[in-house]
């Protein structure tokens, strides 16, 4: 189950023109496929690459999941954000990640756990004809995800 982010307790630095949760329901529809693929790897793997700094050996295992549905470079992972591991919780592991498709930018966190995910806009860069109205945004953010799919 993909939900919003209400789970997450960081502080968001979204820009105030963005429709609240429009931006997150879009990119957990879209993602839920790669979100999918990475429950599909070792938890304990993740995380040990996660603790250890081994930031390689993380980002070629997410990008294999991402390349399978996007193409290379649209939806790149910049780290993992965080990790909590605790006695009797689930693990959760929180990935960084930019998506650009030109002249979109965005920067988002995507938060795994066993029986949930969740998707959390960080920043948003595009063009200001974009901010004056949220749903010309909304449409041009779901054109450029489109366009980033593979076909």
């Amino acid at each position: 189950m993909i939900q919003n982010t209400s789970t997450v307790k960081q502080k968001m630095r979204k820009q105030s023109w963005l429709a609240g949760g429009a931006c997150e329901e879009t990119l957990a529809r879209e993602l839920l496929p790669v979100a999918s693929e990475l429950r599909n790897f070792d938890v304990a793997d993740l995380i040990a690459f996660s603790r250890l700094e081994r930031s390689e050996s993380l980002k070629s295992l997410v990008n294999s999941a991402v390349e399978q549905f996007f193409k290379p470079g649209n939806i790149e992972i910049l780290d993992a954000g965080d990790v909590r591991v605790a006695w009797g919780n689930a693990p959760e592991i929180e990935f960084n990640f930019r998506f650009a498709s030109s002249p979109l930018k965005l920067y988002f966190r995507m938060l795994l756990s066993n029986s949930y995910g969740a998707f959390d806009v960080d920043f948003i860069e595009c063009p200001a004809d974009w901010q004056d109205d949220p749903q010309v945004f909304a449409v041009k953010f779901r054109e450029s995800l489109q366009k980033a799919r593979l076909a």
